[in-house]
């Protein structure tokens, strides 16, 4: 569920439109919380799920990017996970004091040998400083998660569920001194 939503990863500057894409790798600890305690309790998930992800970020025209993220389940048999989101950068640093953006994302996950499936979508605004190489960024996002368990796992005649949450997040991004 919201555990593997696609995490937005960047500052709220605006990525220039015609020159290559940033590229990254995400590593999320999914912690297994009371999972073994659901359904018929026979659960046996260790303390924590890697969760790596290759990341992908492309500048669009009109202060717009495209972020993208992707694990294969054939990896490691855990969560796998496929997203996209939309960002829209509405404060410039070049004429006011700080960036600031919008954006809206999308993750889909399968889990645990697709015994799990489900779709998170968010929607949310940072803020980021730009430091030279260093931007830090602050923002938070409204995060709706649907999921559905296989019907075998469960005793309760419904196995799809829905969570709302708000995702605050904080980090910085830094800028190595060389351009592949």
């Amino acid at each position: 569920g919201a555990g593997s939503a696609m995490r937005i990863l960047r500052s709220a500057e605006i990525s220039p439109i015609f020159i290559g894409f940033r590229i990254g790798l995400e590593l999320t600890l999914f912690g297994k919380g009371d999972l073994n305690d659901l359904g018929d309790k026979g659960g046996t998930l260790p303390n924590f799920q890697p969760t790596p992800r290759l990341y992908l970020a492309k500048g669009l025209p009109l202060n717009l990017e495209f972020l993208f993220t992707y694990f294969p389940g054939s990896v490691i048999n855990t969560v796998n996970t496929v997203g996209g989101m939309l960002k829209w950068t509405f404060y410039d640093e070049k004429t006011e004091m700080l960036s600031g953006c919008s954006y809206f994302g999308i993750t889909g996950v399968k889990a645990f040998s697709s015994q799990y499936a489900g779709t998170d979508y968010e929607l949310g605004a940072l803020v980021s400083k730009d430091y030279t190489r260093l931007r830090p960024y602050l923002g938070g996002g409204f995060l709706l998660s649907r999921g559905t368990i296989h019907k075998g796992l469960t005793i309760a005649p419904d196995n799809t569920g829905s969570h709302i949450a708000i995702h605050l997040f904080g980090g910085f991004e830094y800028d190595l001194p060389i351009t592949l």
